[in-house]
């Protein structure tokens, strides 16, 4: 109520009263009160999901006649994996709300399988999920391309050296994976060596890049780091030996994804447009040099381990 009565210019109770007012009109409850907090009703998010598209199409229709272009204002929510939201997305929505003063984001940062649960119960207007979390009932356009790198700290490594790519030499190594599922390791060694059913001793289980990176770092084992967050950590000094594989990049498509049937603000409709072009153009430069340019890990390695 309060969040809508900032963006409507209209005091809290003036909009509980038309809330009351509209219910005492359609005879139902729009909203169940527990605990102090108002939870829709299946009939609102009916009527709600009806009615804001035309609503929506009428704001833009009048403002096409109108010969002017729209100052677009409203709450936007957006959810992110949080290394890939805080070093690629972040600085593409400072421009954003930069060039739209009238516009709000909600963040949520979180691992991608949790974006698509959030869509899905409509707590979020879009989120940028990767290919092991689109559920069916999701619009989803490519992006973005991650690449993940199989990495360890230079003294776990030096330890372990020379690299075999065999599957008894892996299933002797350590692990930190990012959930008990073990998807992320099991699509490395899939992909480069066409394992599909290792043994790996895991010592960690934690849903953060950050976390994994740091037990690498500590000497644990072996991790999955995205390769942005691997060059960005080499650059101020937490140095990493990339385990090359089949020596091809390992690609994990990041999508866009949002309700197929949901109706989207003015606001909304504005921000997915621009992360689209933003991020595509971005991409597509970055796989173009992928393409061209073999990837050298830029960590220092000790004499005695070459």
């Amino acid at each position: 109520m309060t969040q809508a009565a900032v963006e409507l210019g209209l005091t809290q109770s003036g909009v509980s009263q038309h809330i009351r007012a509209l219910e005492d009109v359609l005879g139902l409850s729009l909203f169940d009160r527990i605990k102090k907090k108002l939870v829709p009703t299946p009939e609102a998010r009916q009527l709600f999901e009806r009615i804001s598209v035309n609503l929506n199409d009428i704001e833009k229709t009048l403002w096409r006649v109108k010969g002017e272009s729209q100052q677009l204002t409203g709450l936007v929510s957006i959810g992110m994996p949080v290394e890939f939201g805080m070093n690629i997305v972040q600085p593409l929505i400072s421009q954003f709300l930069k060039e739209h003063p009238g516009v709000q984001v909600r963040m949520h940062l979180d691992l991608a399988p949790q974006m698509s649960q959030w869509l899905l119960k409509g707590d979020l207007d879009m989120a940028f999920v990767d290919n092991l979390s689109i559920d069916k009932r999701l619009n989803a356009t490519w992006v973005y391309d991650e690449v993940l790198d199989l990495c360890g700290s230079v003294e776990y490594m030096s330890n372990h050296y020379p690299i075999l790519n065999t599957k008894k030499y892996f299933e002797g190594l350590d692990y930190v994976e990012y959930q008990e599922s073990e998807t992320i390791l099991r699509q490395w060694f899939s992909y480069h060596l066409r394992l599909k059913h290792p043994h790996l001793n895991i010592r960690a289980f934690v849903a953060d890049t950050k976390a994994v990176a740091r037990f690498i770092s500590a000497g644990l084992g072996l991790g999955i780091i995205p390769r942005h967050v691997h060059q960005k950590l080499s650059s101020q000094g937490h140095h990493f030996i990339k385990v090359e594989g089949s020596g091809k990049q390992l690609l994990n498509p990041i999508r866009l994804a949002y309700l197929e049937d949901r109706s989207f603000t003015p606001a909304a409709d504005a921000l997915i447009e621009f992360l689209l072009k933003e991020l595509q153009a971005v991409s597509k430069l970055r796989r173009e040099q992928l393409q061209s340019e073999p990837y050298h890990s830029p960590s220092v390695i000790p004499t005695d381990f070459i």
